[in-house]
């Protein structure tokens, strides 16, 4: 097989297939890496035809649904290749989400078992869960499926605006038509890609078959370490890391502290909300990656839909466009009759080719209502929902949304799902989210009316609630306590009346202990974003509204503020309250004072 055969795009060919081919072609070569383990692609192929095996004889068929509840790891990827290989699709369940939502996903989805990793435990009642370890030494034989690419490969949860969150279902083709053959990203066999994002966020999509489809080398790293520039540049530089995609907010954090940090990437990715163009110039200007993408797409049309190479930017641009469609993929702006939209007039973004969805998972109605046929072709389109307009050179830009999605950290947020849950507490009579764009991050800020026969309820408390019934990212740093929603003239909320509070003054530090100097320099960054909370030693950052886009402002003050170089942005993850990082950083000041 020849470089050409082995990169060829084959709309038909499922994923299992696609990746024998590499197994076949170059067996001995590294497929992933975690820390000092790995696995060449025959050893992934080997194992995971045995957790292949070990599925098919607990009955799972083609198309059937299976639970992934891993962290991203090596076990996890021989638990994804060995599910498809089984034929079934994997679903994704966070083990960091709230038990309530992992058995309502795990409900929706209707699985047929559950995977897991050495060391991982479920509290799902009534489902087969098989343990996987990549210690394993059986060797059976290679499992073949009669799979191709229109066929089921997973199904990834979004946030709903019902209240529950939508299971958007992807088709093998979907992955491949991403990273194969593709106009935006060059991939080969000498490439290492950084394998970071959690395994329910889309972009791991990305990641992993960016370079198992390719012949490439995954390389798994912690997903904490990309809030530490100086970490995350050792660790680029050690592994020989090519290609890697960040977060947008994620890439702004970093631009602002190290934009030079990126020099040594072939390929940087970054998606999920819209690029400034302050940070891109920044990096642009110093020592960037040779290829600065800006990537745009929704989880209905498999992970990226346009890309745009962002070699520079005028000093008058206002914003990043998000690019052309990528290789078979098709895009356009349509009115609200339906009819296409002319050059520069606002719209909304519909697209159609081989990365659409299937659908939503047993919701028909639902999947009639965004994806359509296509009239002037013979495949479907799904409707986004994005204001974008197109500009002459068939460049899209992106305006906004036409409803209350929005996008926070890379993830999709419904604020009605928000909304939902936080009716459910018992002070709550009624709500309004919004996203409130600070200096230097975005956060969600819930406008709370209380119930007049119950005390207000205080930030904690609601997170407390919110955290048992929501993942981490759709629980609001902010609360705010307002007499009344207020409305538009047709009735909705008036989410443009909701204003934030100026933030009050710092507290002086002046003459007070090491305990209270941190707790200021932790309320100086929060309150750059409006929250005034009260921090306790027994709270962590996250406790009292704080994200992990905080911890690099944090870890830059406290740099600066004791002059020691021993502190890490991790610190704030391996010792989370603020008693625990006192003693940490008491620690290491005694070691540098000795």
């Amino acid at each position: 097989m020849g470089d050409e055969d082995a990169h060829r795009y084959d709309r038909d060919a499922s994923l299992p297939s696609l990746l024998d081919a590499w197994s076949r072609r170059a067996p001995a070569a590294c497929a992933v890496r975690d820390g000092t383990a790995a696995l060449s692609y025959r050893e992934l192929d080997r194992r995971a035809n045995a957790v292949a095996h070990q599925l098919v004889a607990r009955g799972v068929d083609i198309g059937q649904r299976v639970g992934l509840f891993a962290h991203h790891g090596i076990d996890a990827v021989i638990a994804i290749v060995g599910i498809l290989k089984a034929g079934g699709a994997y679903v994704p369940l966070d083990p960091a989400s709230p038990p309530a939502r992992i058995a309502t996903m795990s409900e929706d989805a209707d699985l047929s078992c559950v995977v897991g990793v050495s060391g991982a435990r479920h509290d799902l009642d009534d489902v087969s869960t098989l343990i996987v370890d990549h210690e394993e030494s059986a060797s059976p034989p290679t499992l073949t499926r009669p799979l191709t690419g229109a066929d089921l490969a997973y199904v990834m949860f979004t946030s709903g605006s019902t209240g529950r969150p939508k299971a958007v279902s992807v088709p093998h083709r979907a992955i491949s038509r991403l990273v194969i053959d593709t106009n935006y990203v060059w991939i080969g066999q000498h490439d290492r890609v950084l394998h970071h994002s959690p395994l329910a966020f889309d972009a791991s999509t990305f990641e992993l078959w960016g370079a198992l489809l390719n012949g490439a080398r995954l390389v798994i790293a912690d997903p904490h370490m990309v809030f530490s520039p100086y970490e995350l540049h050792r660790w680029l530089r050690r592994e020989s890391i090519t290609v890697a995609f960040l977060t947008t907010a994620v890439f702004h954090q970093i631009a602002t502290t190290r934009p030079d940090l990126f020099g040594c990437l072939h390929t940087l990715v970054v998606g999920g909300e819209a690029m400034a163009p302050e940070p891109a110039r920044a990096v642009l200007a110093n020592h960037p990656p040779q290829r600065l993408v800006n990537g745009y797409g929704p989880t209905e049309n498999a992970v990226f839909t346009t890309a745009y190479p962002v070699n520079d930017l005028p000093d008058d641009a206002e914003k990043v466009p998000i690019g052309t469609p990528i290789a078979r993929t098709n895009c356009h702006v349509q009115r609200h009759d339906g009819s296409r939209a002319d050059v520069g007039e606002p719209g909304e973004l519909v697209v159609g080719g081989d990365g659409l969805a299937i659908g939503y998972l047993n919701d028909p109605e639902g999947t009639a209502a965004k994806f359509a046929p296509d009239p002037c072709g013979t495949g479907r389109l799904y409707r986004t929902g994005d204001v974008c307009s197109m500009r002459r050179d068939g460049t899209f830009e992106f305006h906004g949304r036409r409803d209350g999605q929005v996008k926070l950290h890379g993830h999709r947020v419904e604020l009605a799902e928000v909304e939902i849950a936080l009716r459910a507490h018992p002070a709550v009579a009624d709500v309004a989210v919004t996203r409130q764009q600070t200096a230097t991050d975005a956060q969600l800020v819930a406008h709370i009316v209380a119930r007049t026969e119950h005390e207000p309820p205080d930030a904690a408390e609601l997170r407390k609630f919110l955290r048992d019934c929501l993942p981490s990212y759709l629980v609001p740093a902010a609360y705010r306590l307002i007499d009344r929603v207020p409305v538009t003239p047709q009735g909705k909320v008036d989410r443009a009346a909701l204003t934030t509070p100026a933030s009050e003054t710092d507290v002086d530090p002046t003459g007070a202990t090491l305990l209270d100097e941190i707790k200021t320099v932790w309320l100086r960054t929060l309150r750059s974003r409006g929250l005034t909370p009260d921090i306790a030693p027994q709270h962590t950052l996250f406790d009292v509204g704080g994200t992990s886009f905080d911890v690099l402002a944090i870890h830059t003050e406290m740099t600066e503020k004791f002059g020691i170089t021993e502190l890490t942005p991790l610190d704030i993850f391996t010792y989370p309250t603020l008693r625990g990082y006192t003693d940490h950083v008491t620690a290491v000041l005694r070691r540098a004072t000795r």
